[in-house]
């Protein structure tokens, strides 16, 4: 599923903001680095609720009202990084809401910018190369999908992740 929420964002907002690094789940990771896949390049940096987030996120909140819990995230992912084919475990998301069934869990990404040739979203077997800064994309449960920074350009997603009873 996908679709487009109007943003009116000052993207200098989210380039400050204090990342950690992420990568997928260990299991995922060391299949992939077993492969050949560079360790240091499955990566990607993200900043969670409950730090403070600029002010335009409250309008991507909103849109997704219908799930509770609700939280976000900001994804930044750097040329030559990417998140390769895998599933998400959501294992802190379902400790810190005391939730199992991770099949009501949906998860959108919201490409805060333009695409630039090279960056990718694949989901199942479904690539996106092109989006407009506002579009979204969603997946439930166990779906699997992956990001590809291939271009010279950051990219800057909010990550949705919310329970649809």
């Amino acid at each position: 599923m996908h679709g487009h929420i109007d943003l009116d964002i000052d993207i200098e907002e989210f380039k400050v903001l204090d990342y950690n690094v992420a990568t997928i789940d260990s299991v995922f990771h060391k299949q992939y680095v077993d492969a050949g896949h560079s360790f240091y390049s499955m990566i990607l940096y993200n900043y969670f609720e409950p730090n403070p987030m600029p002010k335009s996120v409250d309008v991507i909140k909103k849109h997704f009202n219908y799930l509770s819990p609700l939280s976000v995230a900001v994804n930044y992912c750097k040329p030559g990084q990417y998140l390769p084919l895998h599933k998400d475990l959501y294992k802190k998301w379902k400790q810190v809401y005391n939730i199992n069934n991770i099949d009501k869990i949906l998860r959108s990404i919201v490409m805060l910018e333009d695409s630039q040739p090279g960056q990718l979203l694949q989901i199942e077997n479904q690539c996106y190369t092109t989006w407009k800064s506002g579009d979204y994309f969603t997946w439930q449960g166990s779906t699997l999908h992956a990001i590809y920074n291939f271009s010279k350009t950051d990219r800057y997603a909010i990550q949705v992740t919310g329970y649809k009873e």
